[in-house]
């Protein structure tokens, strides 16, 4: 009896080892994002955009390069599990004759200089809850969310409901509202969506925004795409509107990142949402050195604005 037992004991440890061996997944892909409009479009298309996304068992790294002005813009997201950061950058280079910034909020200070390197100013510095990136108002954070670190979101999703892909004025409008959802997914160990469809929130039958994940290679036991894509469609579904394309072009079966926590740049302004679902406002911090506000910093500064705010 002692022998069995030792041995279904040894079978179950095994198992765990193999099913853990199954979830850790990590990778990195570097690419291109591309916005495209139909040829009857007169709007300007923006120049394609250079995008790296690194993930490791659940936690990832967002990193977009888009030129800006006469240098050029970085926007970065981290997810560590816990929390979600936001690091918002623009890259001057002194070579070049700035343009008159007193239009840009936070760039009005901003004058030329001669030094052989580009300065960067950091906008905003923002921290959220983990996962979704439902704060922020452009489409390529949550399409490449979608395509490759959705796994664990789709899972605990409920009722058929998803946060839609940002691509519509009334996507915006909706803030943080789900929408019904048509998802299918991959059969291996990550489970990533292959395609979803996201109806329209008010009528719940009109397809507003197709989402295709396709190309797939094999990273261990999970399956991940070279391309992901988002199609947005005209009220009466009969025409599409404008496309999103995520392309890689280099994927590495190790990330290279030590941690998913990012150091605040020094000086930085920060605003926090980890609150803002409750209180429906987040709070904006002054210069915080070296360092992410505490929950409890948070939580005494909404207690400060409330008793400013109340009746005397």
């Amino acid at each position: 009896m002692k022998t069995m037992s030792l041995c279904i004991a040894l079978l179950v440890f095994l198992f765990c080892i193999v099913d853990q061996t199954l979830l850790a997944v990590e990778f990195e892909v570097d690419g291109v994002f591309e916005y495209i409009r139909p040829e009857t479009s007169k709007l300007k298309i923006p120049s394609p955009r250079e995008v790296r996304f690194a993930y490791r068992d659940g936690q990832w790294f967002f990193a977009e390069r888009t030129p800006a002005l006469n240098g050029e813009s970085l926007k970065q997201l981290w997810d560590d599990g816990r929390y979600m950061y936001g690091i918002f950058s623009i890259y001057i280079d002194p070579s070049k004759p700035v343009r008159d910034l007193s239009k840009f909020p936070g760039m009005a200070s901003v004058r030329t200089s001669t030094a052989p390197s580009p300065s960067a100013i950091t906008n905003h510095t923002q921290i959220y809850p983990s996962g979704f990136p439902n704060e922020l108002s452009d489409p390529e954070p949550a399409m490449v969310f979608y395509g490759y670190a959705s796994s664990a979101y789709l899972d605990s999703s409920t009722n058929g409901l998803l946060d839609p892909i940002p691509c519509s004025p009334t996507d915006l409008d909706q803030g943080a509202r789900r929408v019904k959802a048509n998802v299918a997914r991959n059969n291996d160990s990550l489970r990533l969506p292959t395609s979803i469809s996201f109806f329209d929130y008010f009528s719940l039958t009109k397809t507003t925004v197709v989402f295709n994940a396709s190309n797939f290679t094999n990273i261990g036991n999970a399956r991940i795409p070279l391309k992901v894509e988002a199609v947005r469609y005209s009220r009466n579904e009969d025409r599409w509107l404008e496309k999103y394309q995520f392309e890689v072009r280099d994927i590495k079966p190790k990330c290279s990142l030590d941690s998913f926590t990012p150091k605040p740049p020094e000086r930085a302004m920060f605003q926090d949402f980890r609150f803002y679902g409750f209180h429906s406002r987040y709070v904006t911090y002054g210069a915080v050195t070296n360092r992410w506000p505490s929950e409890d910093e948070t939580k005494a500064r909404f207690d400060i604005d409330l008793a400013d705010k109340s009746p005397q």
